[in-house]
């Protein structure tokens, strides 16, 4: 999302929290959008603006009834927002062009506080991230503890580290797994316990590292497996969002549609999030999955009370 577009969701979501129901020409007149196509296109990346997706109500949801636009805003309105490096550089960008347009010594004196103001972006797994990029530099073997998306239990690997890479928020590493004898990824916040040997590397990075990272499953979104939903229609956006649903059919209060799941992890729990407002249809290990995990939630929450 470039300075402008950023520059018009801000304004947008300001000007309709404010007034709800404002008429979608208004809307379209303040930011500056002269067509209905882009500004829908707006309103879809509002839904996942500034907050990662934890579940259904924390979400920027939008309708538009009697051509007037609706945002329904997370019901905890009064935590902190969580932007992105990026989101919190676009800001201070924006700030920065609409200040230095004004000559006025009160705006300049308003800039200067804004550009000290500190942040920092916590990364979760820096301790793992330091680790891993330690052993890489002294050539040196890794030693954790890992669970895939296939076992129930965790696996003792011990690897090759060759480099670290990100995509689409999540960090990976690439190595040569000693106990698999084959190139393997693995998924940064799924490693535990990670331990540096005192064992150099057996197998070096090869020149063309970068080349089989791009041929990992990682970046074949074709791959994986297909799920059938079942869902209440006023799910669907977020769900659409977030899922790239297909084969969409909608009834009165229930639709069904399908999607491609790769990581059964983050879809299960992303599912549960959503409660008795959204179930698995097939294929079956992963419904029957999903019903015992609701199941065994409710009897936590019984023995809890």
């Amino acid at each position: 999302m470039n300075s402008s577009e950023l520059r018009n969701l801000l304004s947008l979501v300001a000007c309709v929290k404010k007034n709800q129901g404002l008429p979608v020409a208004s809307v379209m007149k303040i930011t500056g959008i002269s067509n209905m196509q882009a500004l829908l296109k707006l309103l879809e990346s509002i839904q996942l603006f500034g907050i990662p997706p934890f579940g259904p109500d924390d979400l920027l949801l939008y309708r538009i009834e009697d051509n007037r636009l609706f945002i329904d805003f997370p019901s905890q309105m009064h935590l902190t927002n969580h932007l992105t490096q990026d989101e919190i550089e676009t800001i201070r960008k924006i700030i920065t062009e609409a200040i230095l347009n004004q000559s006025t010594e009160e705006l300049a004196g308003l800039y200067s506080k804004i550009m000290k103001i500190p942040f920092s972006v916590e990364d979760p797994f820096e301790s793992k991230r330091i680790l891993i990029e330690e052993a890489i530099e002294e050539d040196n073997s890794i030693q954790f503890l890992y669970k895939t998306l296939a076992s129930k239990e965790l696996e003792q690997r011990i690897v090759d580290p060759w480099m670290l890479f990100n995509y689409k928020g999540i960090t990976y590493l690439i190595g040569y797994c000693h106990m698999r004898k084959n190139t393997r990824n693995f998924h940064l916040a799924r490693m535990d316990g990670i331990e540096i040997l005192d064992e150099k590397r057996t197998k070096t990075p090869p020149s063309d590292v970068k080349e089989i990272i791009k041929a990992t499953d990682i970046f074949n979104t074709s791959k994986g497996y297909t799920v059938k939903l079942c869902y209440r229609a006023e799910a669907e956006n977020s769900l659409n969002f977030m899922l790239h649903l297909t084969n969409i059919e909608q009834e009165e209060e229930w639709h069904t549609a399908e999607c491609k799941i790769r990581d059964t992890l983050w879809f299960v729990a992303l599912l549960r999030s959503y409660g008795t407002d959204a179930y698995i249809l097939s294929p079956d290990h992963l419904k029957n999955r999903f019903m015992e995990e609701l199941e065994l939630i409710e009897h936590q929450a019984k023995n809890n009370k």
